[in-house]
């Protein structure tokens, strides 16, 4: 039970944390599928994400927005050998803004992502070690499978809000996972280089970074992985025709808290990042809390 909790919490736990992560600010929804999880074991699986983000928006006008983006993923991976995975997710994407009463929405399939990740260094508990290190690098695409334009034309809301960036952009993601007993730390970054798209939109490069504490307990058949830490994020401003736009990019600081529950080949989690410090677009934009949630069958 231990070691199956700790490979669970692996690879649904630290995904969970950074499942709301870099986004274009109001406009996760083209951006949202940058949750790649740690791949610390050779274990498959196959799980569905969700998760949550909203924003208050004013214009130049002092006029607000309130701004909602929903994902549900369909996320997988298989280990081509012991220190080589393959990953894959496919998302689907909801884009909800409330503008003096009236309400608009976008929905659909958004930008699918495929990535290698590689254990550059693995070692576990025996006469010479203690605790156990994993240091894990990774890299992949993020493909253009959503929709960014409709007959050559912008959608009715922002160029943010569209439900895929329209182009193939390289994600990565470098992670550091300690552990000693029932005590760990996972360290991590994550980021996407965008490239212009066809209708000569470039969507800003992300950067997000955090740290999070972990214990893991059994109570019964069931293990608890309950875990804190922060996260920030920094994220640039998008470019149209080479021009910079006004009411993107932005960084931030949040804290960060979930609990995942493994029961049999079954995890369930919960996570949440609270804003403590944020800005975006030179304050015209501010974040609420995300919240996010995972189930996952490893096999």
């Amino acid at each position: 039970m231990k070691t199956k909790a700790i490979v669970i919490f692996t690879i649904c736990g630290w995904l969970l944390a950074s499942s709301a992560a870099a986004c274009d600010v109001c406009g996760c929804s083209s951006s949202g599928n940058l949750m790649v999880g740690m791949p610390g074991h050779q274990s498959n699986f196959v799980g569905i994400g969700w998760k949550y983000l909203s924003f208050s928006a004013w214009d130049l006008d002092g006029n607000q927005a309130d701004d909602g983006f929903m994902q549900w993923d369909l996320r997988g991976r298989f280990a081509l050998s012991k220190r080589f995975q393959l990953q894959a997710s496919i998302p689907y994407n909801l884009s909800m803004r409330t503008f003096e009463g009236t309400q608009s929405q976008l929905g659909g399939m958004g930008d699918a992502m495929l990535l290698g990740s590689w254990n550059a260094i693995e070692t576990v508990p025996d006469s010479l070690h203690k605790a156990k290190h994993l240091l894990t690098i990774g890299s992949g695409l993020k493909l253009p499978t959503g929709r960014f334009a409709v007959d050559g034309k912008s959608l009715p809301l922002p160029a943010n809000f569209q439900l895929g960036t329209g182009s193939y952009d390289v994600v990565f993601l470098l992670n550091y996972r300690y552990q000693l007993d029932k005590w760990g730390f996972n360290l991590a970054a994550n980021g996407r280089l965008n490239s212009v798209n066809p209708h000569a939109y470039q969507f800003g490069d992300q950067l997000g970074a955090q740290v999070f504490a972990f214990r893991w307990f059994e109570v019964g058949k069931v293990a608890l992985m309950p875990y804190a830490g922060g996260y920030a994020e920094f994220i640039e401003a998008d470019k149209r025709k080479g021009i910079y736009q006004y009411g993107t990019g932005g960084k931030g600081l949040y804290a960060l808290a979930g609990l995942e529950a493994f029961a049999g080949d079954f995890a369930i989690g919960v996570s949440l990042q609270n804003p403590v410090f944020q800005s975006y677009t030179s304050q015209n934009i501010e974040a609420n809390m995300r919240l996010s949630g995972t189930v996952s069958y490893l096999f």
